[in-house]
Parts: C-alpha cells; structure tokens; sequence
C-alpha cells in the first residue's frame, strides 16, 4: 500500500502540493526576470500602452518631450553633417555660382554707396544701411548724421557706376570674399558745374541670410 501511494497509475514518481508550488514560484520568478531586463520595449503593445497611460500627466509629458528631443537632435546633426559634406565638396560649376553672386551683389551695393542725390538723402541713406553688415554697417550707423550734414552743405549729387570689377578671394564655407572695382562717379553741384571721378575701392563681403553684404570698404 505505501508503494501504491508513492507512485501514479503511470508508474511514475508521484507530485506534491510542494512540487507544484515551486514550479509556480520558479515560473513568476523567471518572468518577472524578463520583465526588467527587458523593460519597456519587452512588453507587448498592449502593455506598453497601459505603462504609458499609467504614468502621471507630468511624466508622460516629460517621457514624450524627452523622446522628441532625441528625434530633433538627431535629424539637426544629420542636417549640419550634409550641409557642411555639401559645402565641401561643391564642384566647379557650384563655386562659379557663388562667385557670380558676390560679384553682382559687389557691384550693386558699391555704386548705391557712391549713388545720392540731394533731394533724396533719406533714399541713400536707408539703402546704404541695407547694404551693409558687421563693422561698416556700424560705422554707417554712427556717421550717418554727419555725413547727410556735410551732403546738404556741399549740395553736391553723384552717380556712379562701377566699371570693372573682380572677387580677388573667396571662402563658401566660411561666407567671406574680397572684390576689387574701379567705379567712375558723375558729380553734379547745385550751381550746375559737374565733374567726373574715378576711384577703386577693396570691399569685404560677408554672406547674410539676405545676401552678400559689403562689411568692410576702403579705397585702394
């Protein structure tokens, strides 16, 4: 009778109440296991779902915010990493179209600077604040009063225009470049006599999210 007992109708040993509770035990025990080691991307869509939900407003704001920062960064260094790959390694053809844009915008900008009238200071004055960047847009700003009093007071108009030109350095990656232009400037008086000049100006430019603009001019 205890050989019947100790043995199921299969001829095997027979299982406890024990048995049974530590394979219950040992099976939460290895769940619970993968639970934190795989954390929020080992639960299934449903779970992961309701840890969201169960998370306070403030946390879940935070938790989101914080995936979205991620996101962000990543695609801003990727943006930056292409640009600057772009920049240095333009072709030919690329930099020969720079070069065509600070040309034009050295040109312009050069004769609006030696271009007034009496009549229109304002005109010229607002133009060559437009114009400009960095130091000599400063240098425009805080000169500008004496050099509309020194206008008035001569009553003298100019026209010029710029007769030969040339970008003597350029850097696109950096957004700088050097011109050299000899320009020919009609003067007029209020009296009537005129006269005609010629000078050569070295100009800066810096590249700006409008444009090129002159930051630096001297006559050379």
């Amino acid at each position: 009778m205890s050989a019947a007992r100790s043995t199921t109708r299969s001829g095997g040993p027979a299982r406890g109440a024990g048995d049974a509770g530590r394979e219950r035990g040992a099976g939460e025990a290895g769940r619970e296991g993968v639970a934190r080691r795989g954390w929020l991307r080992g639960l299934e869509v449903p779970a992961r779902r309701a840890w969201l939900c169960g998370l306070g407003g403030s946390a879940r704001k935070a938790w989101l915010a914080g995936w979205a920062l991620l996101v962000i960064t990543g695609g801003f260094a990727g943006w930056s990493g292409w640009s600057y790959w772009q920049a240095a390694h333009a072709g030919p053809a690329a930099a020969g179209q720079v070069r065509d844009q600070v040309l034009a915008a050295a040109r312009r900008e050069i004769a609006d600077l030696n271009t007034v009238r009496v009549s229109q200071l304002s005109t010229w004055q607002a133009r060559w604040l437009a114009d400009t960047t960095g130091h000599e847009h400063a240098q425009v700003a805080r000169t500008n009063a004496a050099a509309r009093a020194q206008i008035q007071r001569t009553g003298t108009s100019s026209a010029a225009t710029v007769t030969g030109a040339a970008v003597t350095r350029l850097d696109p990656q950096a957004g700088t470049a050097q011109v050299i232009a000899t320009v020919r400037i009609q003067q007029t008086a209020e009296s009537g006599g005129a006269a005609t000049v010629s000078n050569r100006y070295l100009a800066e430019l810096t590249r700006t999210g409008t444009g090129w603009k002159i930051s630096s001019i001297t006559p050379g």
